[in-house]
């Protein structure tokens, strides 16, 4: 039952911290719930990450999130409702998996037409999957070496825990008056206030509440509307902090006919670029292509910290499809 014991926490201090994204040029729903809807009506994510494939155990991310706004006929003027919901799976080998499921209603207040307040919750279900069967058992050494086909003499079944999982967030926005971009933005959030229960152990270790603050400035270059976009992220659970900071330089390529049609856009093509770094953990180097209502970003992390011994170097990559329509959001492509 020791061997048990072991592998069981391992797998609890995997859990005990949230999976992230790279993607911070897309700062999303993962990372605070009053961003549903926040400038589109509808809009889609979906998010694949694979990590630390040479370092024994990959870990392997899969997300998809979705939001719209509850009121069309909104006007930049009106304050709306939004709802979003995200899904979001890790695994661990093939040992354990977790995931995450959850809705988020979401108020947008309007102060003036290019100040807003936006505040929202995180609903959902926490789900932990242990297949603690996959571990190696001292019973299973057969006097020369492992030997999977033996008996483990250990009663073991896969361990499955669901927990209700609750969080909030507010994010205020200033958009710029003449190009309508986001010109600042700083938000907050906390997720799992009530604490999901991860174990079935006696000591019924719980997963810790994670602060997340994010904020960024974005300076529009020339009236073609290209622009640099520097972006902050600060994340602390329990006892893990991470902090993030860089900027993503974004400019178009094509533009659209001098037509008020929605039909002249779909030419225009925007190529960005993003360098940001996180600390004591890696570089971030973000890829972005935009056409029309949707783009796809690549991120690849360069680990910098001691962990590169166990991985090779290699650190994580990340790819990312993003999709809007913008039938009742603002003009602008941002």
């Amino acid at each position: 039952m020791k061997s048990l014991l072991i592998i069981l926490l391992l797998v609890e201090g995997a859990f005990g911290q949230d999976f992230h994204s790279s993607n911070l040029q897309n700062i999303s729903l993962l990372y605070n719930p009053a961003l549903a809807a926040i400038n589109n009506q509808i809009e889609a994510n979906v998010n694949y990450r694979s990590q630390w494939s040479k370092a024994g155990t990959p870990f392997k991310t899969f997300g998809v999130s979705i939001a719209s706004s509850l009121q069309p006929k909104k006007t930049d003027k009106k304050s709306y409702l939004a709802i979003g919901g995200q899904l979001y799976e890790q695994r661990i080998g093939n040992q354990s998996s977790n995931l995450s499921i959850s809705v988020s209603p979401t108020y947008h207040l309007k102060f003036t037409k290019h100040t807003k307040l936006s505040v929202g919750l995180n609903l959902g279900l926490y789900q932990i999957k242990k297949n603690i069967e996959s571990g190696t058992w001292e019973q299973q050494h057969n006097g020369l070496f492992y030997d999977p086909t033996l008996p483990s003499g250990e009663n073991l079944n896969r361990q499955v825990i669901n927990s209700f999982d609750a969080g909030f967030g507010s994010v205020f926005s200033i958009k710029n008056k003449n190009q309508k971009i986001d010109v600042f933005q700083l938000g907050i959030a906390m997720y799992h206030i009530n604490k999901p229960l991860i174990s079935n152990l006696s000591n019924g270790t719980k997963l810790p509440v994670r602060t997340t603050v994010f904020s960024s400035i974005a300076i529009p270059l020339g009236r073609r509307g290209s622009y640099i976009e520097s972006k902050l992220l600060y994340q602390n659970q329990g006892e893990f902090n991470s902090f993030a900071i860089g900027a993503t330089a974004k400019v178009k390529l094509i533009e659209h006919a001098k037509s008020t049609s929605s039909i002249s856009k779909l030419n225009e093509l925007y190529a960005g670029l993003g360098i940001y770094v996180r600390n004591k953990d890696a570089l971030i180097i973000n890829a972005i292509l935009q056409k029309s209502t949707w783009s796809v970003t690549l991120a690849y992390d360069m680990t910098v910290s001691n962990f590169k011994r166990a991985n090779q170097s290699l650190g994580s990559i990340e790819l990312s499809l993003y999709f809007n329509i913008k039938s009742f959001s603002r003009k602008s492509h941002y």
